[in-house]
């Protein structure tokens, strides 16, 4: 089974990941960063500011974490039937630049997006990646 963490104060995020789930193949429970405790050993390697700065993908075995862009990437390749957007992440190098790029630019701005909450303007500032 794979895990989806995100920000339970972001509507938006709440919203982008319902939507990206909607086509998915596999069963995906939606988990809060907020219900991490210290004892979850997927993010005993991380602050508090990089978990809260992205959302987080990770399976059952806690050998895969992807974060952020990546985590979308993983989703729509590998768990959802979509093929128009499976394309532009299949597309070498040329997808990852962009898509990463048009990833932290929609994070930093999620407030513009629709989030209204608190954590959207704390979090904005860092960076989202693998």
């Amino acid at each position: 089974m794979i895990t989806i963490y995100y920000d339970f104060g972001c509507s938006f995020c709440y919203r982008a990941i319902t939507k990206s789930l909607l086509g998915s193949i596999v069963e995906i429970k939606l988990s809060t960063i907020q219900e991490i405790t210290s004892e979850d050993d997927v993010f005993s390697d991380l602050s508090e500011d990089q978990i809260y700065s992205s959302m987080w993908l990770v399976d059952s075995t806690l050998q895969l974490r992807k974060r952020g862009y990546f985590a979308f990437k993983y989703l729509y390749t590998r768990l959802h039937k979509s093929r128009v957007v499976k394309v532009f992440f299949l597309i070498p190098f040329f997808s990852d630049f962009v898509g990463l790029r048009i990833y932290e630019l929609v994070a930093r701005n999620r407030r513009l997006a629709g989030c209204n909450s608190q954590s959207c303007s704390l979090h904005s500032r860092n960076k989202h990646g693998k």
